[in-house]
């Protein structure tokens, strides 16, 4: 039996196109699966510390993740009212002053580095007697975004 020349060619053809196919579909999965990998592993962990030193009230907005948390918006929300950092920080103090190093206005973004942390609240214990009061029940919200600007949002309770 004599193999046909032609036939033997055509199915030479369709094999390297077969592979050339698979090739670029499996180049194609490795490309996704290695953006996904890319993306997840600069991913921000927002971790919210509450504590009292030396005198003081803090709230500690750290990031434990691999990338910068890049904070857009800080709310304060109790029973469904919502106020900003600055209305917050007037209502639970009854003084006009900043609380805190955290200088945060509409439209303004903080970033917080891998590893470190910003300070939102920093209060005199001896000047805020009825403090452990005034902070109960609220709530504090951050919206954040990483580098590829997937928002998150952290809520935790002062």
């Amino acid at each position: 039996m004599k193999i046909d020349p032609e036939q033997t060619y055509f199915i030479q053809e369709y094999w390297q196109g077969l592979i050339a196919v698979l090739a670029l579909v499996l180049s194609m999965i490795s490309l996704w699966i290695q953006r996904t990998h890319n993306r997840n592993s600069v991913r921000p962990i927002i971790n919210l510390s509450r504590y009292k030193e030396k005198g003081r009230y803090k709230v500690k907005i750290e990031n434990k993740g691999l990338g910068p948390a890049l904070i857009s918006n800080i709310q304060y929300k109790k029973y469904g009212e919502s106020l900003d950092h600055d209305a917050f920080c007037y209502r639970i103090t009854k003084i006009r002053q900043k609380p805190s190093n955290w200088n945060f206005s509409a439209g303004f973004t903080a970033a917080v580095e891998p590893g470190a942390h910003m300070l939102a609240l920093n209060l005199d214990l001896d000047k805020h007697k009825n403090l452990d009061s005034n902070i109960e029940g609220w709530d504090l919200h951050i919206e954040y975004k990483d580098l590829y600007g997937k928002p998150f949002t952290r809520v935790g309770s002062l």
